[in-house]
C-alpha cells in the first residue's frame, strides 16, 4: 500500500510540475507576441485539456514520432540508433509492466508477462551499459551549457541550464538503473536469505520508481521544445 500511494504521488506530481511548467512557458510565449483583441488566457485546466485533445489526434503523434526520430538521429548516428532503439524499449516494458504489477498486483508477475520482464531486464542490461559507453563523455563535468532556464526541474532551482539538468538526469538513470540490475540479481541468487531477497525487491521497486520518474523529466527536456511566440 505505501508503494502504491508513493508511486501515485510522485508520478501526479511530476506530471503535474511539467505540464504547468509548459503552461508558464506558453504563457511567456504569448506576452511576447502580438496581441489578438478580445483574446483572453486560458486557465491550466483548460489548457491541459486543450494539449489531451491534441495528444489525441494522429497528427500530433506523427510529430512527436519524428522528433523522437530526429533527435536520436543526431545523438545516435548510424548503427547507434540501436542502442537507443533497446534502451527505449526495455525502459518502457520493463516500466510498463514492473510498475502495473507492483501497484495492482502486489503477489507479483508470473507467466508470460514474468518471462519477458526477465528478456527485457537482460536487453536494458546491455543497452544500459553500451549507452554509457557511447554517452557518458557528453554528460562529463565541464561539458555543460551555461545558459539558464527558469525551473526546469523544480522551483527551488530557478538558474540550471538545460544542458546541465540532462546531464544529471543521465547519470541519476544510469545509478538508478546500475541499481535496478544488482537488486534483480540479489532477489534471484539463492546465497542470500528469504528476508535479503524481500530486501532486494524493495529496493527493486524503489529504484524503477524513481528512474521512471528521471526518465520523465529528461524526455520533457530534451524532446518537447519550448514555446514559440
Amino acid at each position: 500500500m505505501a508503494f502504491t500511494l508513493i508511486t501515485a504521488a510522485t508520478l501526479i506530481g511530476v506530471l503535474f510540475q511539467r505540464t504547468h511548467f509548459r503552461y508558464a512557458q506558453a504563457g511567456k510565449a504569448a506576452g511576447t507576441a502580438p496581441a489578438v483583441p478580445g483574446a483572453t488566457r486560458p486557465t491550466y485546466g483548460r489548457w491541459l485539456a486543450g494539449r489531451l485533445r491534441a495528444l489525441a489526434s494522429g497528427d500530433a503523434w506523427k510529430k512527436i514520432w519524428k522528433a523522437l526520430v530526429a533527435w536520436a538521429a543526431a545523438h545516435y548516428p548510424g548503427w547507434t540508433t540501436w542502442i537507443f532503439a533497446a534502451f527505449g524499449a526495455s525502459l518502457v516494458y520493463l516500466a510498463a509492466s514492473g510498475l502495473f504489477f507492483a501497484v495492482f498486483i502486489p503477489r507479483g508477475m508470473t507467466g508470460v508477462v514474468l518471462l519477458g520482464h526477465m528478456a527485457f531486464g537482460g536487453l536494458f542490461a546491455a543497452a544500459l551499459a553500451a549507452l554509457l559507453l557511447w554517452r557518458a563523455r557528453a554528460y562529463a563535468p565541464g561539458r555543460t551549457g551555461s545558459g539558464t532556464t527558469f525551473g526546469l526541474a523544480c522551483p527551488v532551482f530557478k538558474n540550471v541550464s538545460r544542458e546541465a539538468l540532462r546531464a544529471a538526469l543521465f547519470w541519476a538513470i544510469a545509478v538508478f538503473g546500475f541499481v535496478l540490475i544488482v537488486s534483480a540479481l540479489g532477489s534471484m541468487l539463492p546465497v542470500f536469505v528469504f528476508g535479503a531477497q524481500a530486501t532486494f525487491t524493495a529496493i527493486h521497486r524503489y529504484a524503477a520508481l524513481a528512474l521512471v520518474l528521471c526518465a520523465i523529466v529528461f524526455a520533457d527536456v530534451a524532446f518537447v521544445p519550448p514555446p514559440r511566440a
